[in-house]
Parts: C-alpha cells; structure tokens; sequence
C-alpha cells in the first residue's frame, strides 16, 4: 500500500513544555492503527527510537528514530548509521549537562543519535547563554567536525555530521518497501539482507 510517514511530536501530539510529558491520545493511536491497515506506516523523529516505541505502542509500523540514524520494523528489519560517533555524542552530552547545570528550565536529551538541548522554559535572558555555550561545546575537540547543529522548535540538536537525516531514512524505507514488493514478503530482514541506502546517502551508511 502506499506508504505514510509522521513525526509524534506536534504532528501526533501537541507540544508540550516538558518533551518528556507528551503523551499519544488513544484516539490517535486509534486513527494511526487504522491508516496501518490501510498503508504502510513509518514513524520518523528525533527521539529515541526505543522511547519512540514506547511512545506510540503500536508493533507493526516501521519506526526511524534519532534524526533517521535507527530504523526498525517488521520482518526483524534493524538498520543503523554511525554507530562508531556514539561516544562522542555521550562525551558531548555530559559536557553540555555540567555547562548548562545552573540554567533553571534547561533540559538535555539523550536520543542516542543525537542529543538535544531543550530551552522551551528557559527565561529570555538566559537564552542567549545557552546558544553561546552549544556552539562553544560544538567548537571544542572532540566535537568540532564529528558534529553538527540542528535548530528545532525550542531545541537546539547535535547531530552526527554525515549525509543523512529524516529524509534519507525516509527514501531508505521506500527503497526497501519497493524491493520487498518485488521479491515478494519477508519473515526475517536483517542488517545483511537490507537494500543499500540511496545514492545520496552511501557514504554515510
């Protein structure tokens, strides 16, 4: 079926000032169970991909968390990208912790792919100071050329630096699903059975 992708995070659910406190209505859940049985469905965002699960609660949609750096779904598809900058990003995330510890309202996210620094609750005269601090960190070694900055809705994001993103994940599903139809269902996908990422983001696989 034609396939469908969303991100939960003020597309399934409102925004909220505390990330951590959105919840997905059973109504949603209901609506998107019910468009999962008419089309494939993909869940695509920045969180986590297993708090992305969690999140959501239904199995059989395919989910790309992290910025699209972790994919899974059914059939025992698992796909991931940069594997090797997880340190960096946990390095990354407890500089930025102890930096931005004073700052009342601050929030740093681990999503393993990714770590996101949420100031939606930062006062406005503090906001200026967390920017400041994001890019020094940003400027420091090990990061400065392994990561790279992303600007969401009150979050600032460090990323790995590479050539793929939510849209890369996004062309990596359809080009799976479009094998998938050729070749007929799968039982087991795995890393070694996966089709190759796009052109556009080979290099970063």
């Amino acid at each position: 079926g034609r396939p469908s992708n969303a991100a939960p995070s003020g597309t399934l659910t409102p925004i909220v000032s505390d990330p951590a406190a959105a919840t997905l209505s059973d109504e949603m859940r209901e609506a998107v169970a019910s468009l999962a049985g008419r089309a494939t469905v993909a869940v695509v965002s920045g969180r986590e991909r297993q708090k992305l699960r969690s999140f959501v609660r239904l199995p059989e949609l395919y989910y790309a968390g992290s910025h699209g750096f972790d994919i899974d779904g059914p059939g025992g598809l698992s796909h991931v990208v940069s594997t090797e900058i997880l340190p960096v990003l946990a390095a990354a995330r407890d500089r930025l912790s102890s930096r931005l510890a004073d700052v009342a309202g601050i929030g740093v996210e681990d999503n393993r792919f990714s770590v996101s620094v949420h100031w939606r609750n930062v006062t406005d005269n503090n906001r200026p100071y967390v920017e400041e601090v994001v890019l020094d960190v940003l400027a420091e070694a090990p990061f400065a050329g392994a990561l790279r900055l992303g600007r969401g809705k009150c979050v600032y994001e460090l990323r790995p630096d590479v050539r793929w993103d939510k849209g890369e994940a996004v062309l990596y599903l359809l080009e799976l699903l479009r094998r998938r139809e050729r070749e007929g269902d799968f039982e087991e996908y795995g890393e070694e059975d996966a089709p190759p990422p796009p052109p556009a983001a080979a290099a970063a696989a």
